[in-house]
């Protein structure tokens, strides 16, 4: 299919979609027309590696190039539109996106990353079902992860709006924590077949929050056991729930069960979606997933996590938003679509720094709701805590954390007064075309890149974390 073909369907698919289904907004008892809150969470992008060149967004500026000095030679390593849906999964920990935000410079991401594939980006023809979100409901283009660094940590504040001393083998706890808080990923000690967590988290959740206010809430789990901890599936590590397993059990389902749960007559007001990473014990995936998205890895993942194709997880996403607006439930309800880390990603906005675990680079964030503001680019700053100060709006439940007290709740995302928007049906099984010839430059200095591990094994040190050999997440 050719990419003008491709986007005569969205095109289409748009039109056809906001003519065919107007929506209804029954009030809610807390005088906002929400009654129900989605976060769907991704892996590993940046704001600039999928939005860089969004008309309105602060995208990429133009002619923007890093330069690297190995010896007496100085390369120079300009964005560029990918070449691969698949891209290379690069050094994203704690030490890596220090180095790569270099005080604020944002000048490290080669020296970082080892890899020029850091200054890629992609586009509408790559992505094109999550540009037409951003064309149709709102772009948070100020958006931050909360923490510099991987998945567990930003997961957490993803659960908790704030980090937390980890309480377990001192083996364990050393490798994930600097300062009273976790900043890195040990995926071979935290996840464990056995489905017992190895250390336990003392702090809250706005899921405990919700339950004691009476509120109905779910997280939904891709893996093939919902209640296996991982670096994304963070939940077990809480002591509340490790005190309360009745209420993980109740609460922690399959992605599956979103799906029937839409289908029912009591959608939780709160959810979490979180794709599958265990892919040795089986993930959930949509069943018209395209044939170009399977492989015998973690390039099959729904996830988006590099090695893993761009348009497959996007296919995966788009099926799960379909199925809401299909459902008797998008008139009341705000998904909050986002990815919980850079990825070792460029970005060329310097994250705030409001303690001393960050913000993290930005990555994209989606408002989809009938109550969005239509095609607006959203420039208030946001982070993950930001989530949850807006679910605290919404049912009119205190903030908890200082993290939450300081953050905006994203209601500038959203117009209570306008006509609500329609929804957006788009295809699912789209394999997308991409990108163009990998600049000669790079491949000149391909070598010399090499040069680039011993200089940043050192600088890791300085920091006092150790080099991780295993995929980072």
């Amino acid at each position: 299919m050719s990419r003008l073909a491709l986007l005569a369907i969205i095109l289409l698919a748009s039109s056809a979609t906001f003519a065919m289904l107007p929506v209804s907004s029954p009030p809610a008892t807390n005088g906002l027309p929400l009654k129900h809150i989605i976060y769907i969470v991704q892996e590993n992008r940046s704001f600039d590696n999928y939005f860089g060149t969004y008309p309105g967004a602060n995208g990429i500026p133009p002619g923007t190039t890093l330069t690297q000095t190995y010896g007496n030679q100085t390369y120079t390593f300009p964005a560029y539109h990918a070449t691969d849906e698949a891209a290379p999964n690069m050094p994203h920990d704690w030490a890596s996106a220090h180095v790569a935000y270099d005080n604020g410079s944002m000048d490290g991401f080669i020296l970082a990353e080892n890899n020029a594939a850091t200054m890629s980006y992609y586009d509408r023809a790559d992505i094109p079902n999550y540009w037409a979100y951003a064309d149709h409901y709102v772009l948070d283009d100020n958006f931050f992860s909360s923490l510099m660094g991987p998945s567990l940590p930003n997961h957490i504040y993803i659960a908790s709006g704030e980090n937390g001393q980890p309480y377990g083998p001192e083996n364990v706890t050393a490798s994930l924590t600097y300062d009273g808080g976790i900043v890195n990923n040990s995926k071979d000690m935290v996840e464990t077949l056995s489905g017992e967590a190895v250390f336990t988290l003392d702090i809250g959740t706005l899921a405990q929050q919700l339950t004691g206010a009476n509120l109905s809430w779910a997280w939904y789990n891709g893996d093939a056991n919902p209640l296996l901890p991982t670096i994304w599936n963070v939940l077990p590590f809480y002591q509340y729930f490790q005190q309360n397993p009745s209420e993980l059990q109740a609460h922690v389902r399959g992605t599956q069960s979103f799906l029937a749960d839409l289908n029912g007559t009591d959608f939780p007001s709160v959810s979490w979606v979180i794709p599958g990473e265990n892919w040795n014990t089986g993930v959930w995936y949509p069943p018209n997933w395209p044939s170009a998205c399977w492989n015998s890895d973690l390039s099959s993942s729904t996830s988006e996590h590099p090695p893993a194709r761009t348009d497959c997880g996007m296919d995966y996403v788009t099926y799960l938003v379909n199925h809401v607006m299909q459902s008797q439930y998008w008139p009341s309800t705000a998904i909050i679509l986002t990815w919980d880390d850079y990825g070792g990603f460029y970005d060329h906005v310097p994250p705030p720094q409001v303690d001393v675990f960050g913000y993290g680079p930005r990555v994209p964030a989606l408002v989809i709701s009938p109550w969005a503001k239509p095609g607006h680019v959203d420039h208030t700053q946001y982070e993950f805590s930001s989530m949850l100060r807006m679910a605290q709006t919404v049912f009119g439940l205190p903030s908890v954390t200082n993290r939450e007290n300081i953050t905006s709740d994203m209601m500038n995302s959203f117009d209570f007064s306008q006509s609500p928007n329609p929804a957006l049906i788009l295809p699912t099984d789209l394999v997308c075309p991409c990108g163009q010839t990998l600049p000669v430059i790079y491949l000149a200095a391909s070598v010399s890149l090499l040069v680039a591990v011993v200089v940043l094994v050192l600088v890791r040190r300085m920091y006092g974390v150790s080099i991780y050999r295993k995929r980072q997440t």
